[in-house]
């Protein structure tokens, strides 16, 4: 342990250091970062694995690649390091999505998680740094509740009267490779940690009928590294560009909400918002991403309008943004006495009546059960479908 404690202490200082240096160089460039992988980054990836994960194409679990651990990872650095390390297949898994379609997920084995690990861990640590703070998806200290309460802040502006709604289109499985290689050539110089991260990139899947197919196009949802190549994508493609659009075009007012691939604009007039919709989406064009066209609107939004929509009879349109709808509503403020409109969240509807039907079918399968085993895994599963 004391060793464990040491060794963790000697890892933690060299990405404090790639860290710091990022944020005090923004124009910084790493050539040499072959001497942070290493055999403490990799033991330290194993033992943040988690053991209840699925197993990939070997077969091997957690435990079973840790019988042997320090000389599987000498190994595996060792291949690393002169070149012939390549990721096993992975297996494809299809999840369904609230709207009826499927969301492939890549199960990897645990040698390639920890490699995924590991350059996540490096990448992160030049990353970070510069992300903007409109981005709240997979980043540490950072969710999905702050991001709704950015947006919540934002909508309570009298000068916020519009908005647009962006869905990327399968966003994970359609980043292309090669503008994805030149943004992380812009600040990571090192030859073989690119080299690693197209590997990983690049890792064949293998499916139904048993072939092997070598992706061209993506990032599988399901690895480790995905989250941060997506984000690292999206900052450079979306949240700078944004940044200089609402400067030069729209004088500052306008702000940007992003969790992941889900992205929310808002807007001070309806004209303003149909431009800004024109130019986001060429944008993304030119960067090979695609818009779902019947998730993809112009809604009116802020207090304001909400106001205005109250006294003509109207209703004022809702929306779905994390899985919440959207709806606006009366509160009223006690110390004032004062009466205002304010968005309101509740469950997606479409999501709630999905998990129901989810547990009706749970509850049948497993009715023929009985006394407190039965309590125990229904409120477990209940757990686990909230979560999802």
């Amino acid at each position: 342990m004391k060793q464990r404690s040491i060794a963790n202490t000697k890892l933690n200082t060299k990405l404090d250091r790639i860290e710091q240096r990022s944020r005090k160089y923004p124009e910084a460039t790493f050539n040499n970062l072959g001497h942070v992988l290493d055999l403490d980054l990799l033991r330290t990836c194993y033992h943040s694995l988690d053991a209840r994960k699925a197993m990939g194409v070997d077969g091997i679990t957690k435990e079973q690649y840790g019988r042997k651990l320090e000389s599987n990872l000498q190994e595996l650095l060792k291949k690393i390091r002169n070149g012939s390390y390549y990721p096993k297949p992975s297996r494809i898994v299809e999840i369904p999505k609230v709207d009826g379609s499927k969301r492939p997920l890549a199960i990897s084995c645990i040698e390639d998680k920890i490699v995924q690990g590991a350059v996540r861990c490096i990448l992160e640590r030049i990353y970070e740094p510069h992300f903007l703070d409109c981005s709240y998806g997979f980043r540490p200290g950072r969710n999905a509740h702050q991001a709704l309460a950015a947006l919540d802040k934002r909508l309570l502006k009298e000068s916020c009267k519009s908005a647009v709604d962006i869905d990327l289109r399968k966003y994970f499985n359609t980043i292309p490779h090669k503008p994805l290689g030149k943004i992380l050539q812009k600040k990571v110089k090192d030859r073989r940690l690119l080299f690693l991260i197209i590997k990983l990139l690049k890792a064949p899947t293998l499916n139904k009928d048993g072939t092997l197919q070598r992706n061209e196009i993506g990032s599988p949802q399901g690895s480790i590294l995905s989250p941060l190549l997506a984000n690292i994508y999206l900052h450079y493609v979306l949240d700078e560009w944004f940044v200089q659009v609402n400067k030069e075009t729209f004088r500052g007012t306008a702000h940007m909400v992003r969790y992941a691939d889900d992205v929310f604009f808002t807007l001070e007039s309806e004209e303003e918002a149909f431009e800004f919709h024109k130019r986001v989406i060429a944008r993304l064009q030119v960067f090979g991403l695609d818009v779902n066209k019947a998730k993809t609107r112009i809604i009116p939004c802020g207090s304001r309008v909400a106001r205005w929509y109250a006294k003509t009879g109207k209703k004022m349109p809702t929306f779905t943004f994390l899985g919440f709808l959207h709806v606006w509503g009366k509160s009223k403020n006690r110390k004032r006495n004062e009466v205002f409109w304010r968005m309101k969240r509740r469950t997606d509807p479409v999501r709630f009546r999905k998990k129901l039907l989810e547990i009706k079918v749970h509850l049948m399968k497993h009715r023929h059960r009985k006394g407190l085993t039965l309590l125990s895994q229904n409120n477990a599963k209940i757990g686990k479908f909230q979560c999802t």
